[in-house]
């Protein structure tokens, strides 16, 4: 049996794509699957196991380095299970795995969920920034060079690792397809309308709030379920006080998907406000908005974002604005506060779900490119990385 461990510097145990989609959906195609990564907690090591996958989540060390640290604590855990592949799910996770792959006989999937080009150069000062990309740009070249397989989350990040086409799967962060959503959810007022995983500034709260100021007119209730990646929280709740709006905007903390499911269901607007300006944020592809698309939630999203936006227009899944102005924002919502406008969104958006944008097909790819090592792996003695 094949061995899979997900190694992560950064993602938690029961991470949405890593745990929730692909782990699970290569364990229940038979191959043996840990994920070993840091533990979200930070109060030891946990050892568990969930729907057929292997969690080893190892107590964070503290301290400024304390990413490298853990990462190298982490890979011991990892080269300890004897994996045929580990499938890492962050640059540092990956350049550590092609230095140490060949000494364990494992191959290297490198699984890029981020525009981490762009990143490098919007993180660096202006004068080196072009210098610091060249050079992340040649240690990505020679790390896939020594890599099995790239997964790609989005096809916008494709032209990163153009070098190494020939190795490149696309996984996309579709949704599943579930089963209870038979009931149709126009009703009376209020609007029920839900921003769900991380938010901060450049996710666009202070603009949802100016836009919600806006809507006197409509009746509505607003959930944010998730949590601040930016420390911004107190500004959010100054500004929701300021705007007497502390009695229509609910915050919750980050619950499992089963749950934060339920709560779409009950929802009927779904938002999607990156700002502007990011790279990331452009070639942005979010789990969240096949989550709302298959709950039957009409999505609001930015239009400047490449692949959202395409997939929103071809759906007719809702109204794309610009997130960075208020007023836009505001009239999306009051275009759906219309029941009959809300649900021809709505319907459409499922039903693009059900038809093209589901995680069964995507995980097809995944186990179809695992199953490429069903015959030839009988042991992990004869595997050099990047073979």
């Amino acid at each position: 049996m094949i061995r899979i461990v997900f190694f992560s510097a950064a993602h938690p145990p029961f991470d949405k794509r890593v745990f929730d989609k692909e782990a699970r959906s290569l364990a229940e195609a038979g191959f043996q699957v840990s994920h070993v990564c840091p533990n979200e907690a930070g109060k030891g090591d946990l050892l568990e196991r969930r729907d057929g996958v292997d969690i080893h989540a190892i107590r964070r060390i503290g301290g400024r380095f304390w990413r490298l640290a853990t990462l190298f604590r982490t890979l011991r855990v990892a080269a300890a299970l004897r994996p045929h592949v580990l499938h890492c799910n962050e640059v540092d996770s990956w350049f550590l795995a092609v230095l140490v792959a060949p000494f364990i006989g494992a191959r290297v999937v490198f699984d890029a969920h981020e525009d981490y080009h762009g990143m490098v150069g919007e993180r660096l000062p202006r004068p080196v920034a072009g210098i610091g990309r060249a050079i992340f740009g040649a240690l990505v070249a020679t790390a896939a060079a020594l890599t099995w397989r790239i997964v790609l989350a989005k096809d916008s990040i494709m032209g990163d690792y153009q070098a190494s086409r020939d190795k490149v799967v696309i996984v996309k962060n579709f949704g599943p397809i579930p089963n209870l959503l038979q009931a149709q959810k126009a009703g009376p007022p209020p609007l029920r309308i839900v921003h769900l995983g991380l938010i901060g500034r450049k996710r666009g709260w202070p603009q949802l709030l100016d836009a919600l100021a806006q809507c006197s007119d409509i009746d509505f209730q607003v959930t944010v379920a998730g949590e601040f990646n930016d420390n911004s929280e107190p500004e959010f709740r100054s500004r929701l006080k300021e705007l007497n709006l502390e009695s229509r905007v609910v915050l919750v903390p980050w619950m499992p998907y089963s749950q934060a499911f339920e709560l779409l269901v009950q929802s009927h607007v779904g938002l999607v406000l990156f700002q502007p300006g990011p790279r990331n944020h452009v070639r942005a592809l979010p789990h969240k908005m096949f989550d709302y698309m298959a709950a039957r939630c009409a999505v609001i999203a930015p239009a400047f974002a490449l692949e959202v936006a395409s997939i929103i227009r071809d759906s007719g899944a809702g109204p794309l604005v610009d997130p960075s102005k208020p007023e836009e924002i505001a009239k999306a919502l009051r275009l759906l506060a219309d029941d009959d406008v809300r649900e021809g969104y709505a319907s459409a958006g499922r039903r693009a779900v059900e038809s093209v944008y589901n995680w069964p097909r995507e995980a097809a790819k995944l186990i179809s490119m695992y199953s490429e090592l069903q015959a030839p792996m009988g042991s992990a003695s004869t595997t050099v990385a990047g073979t």
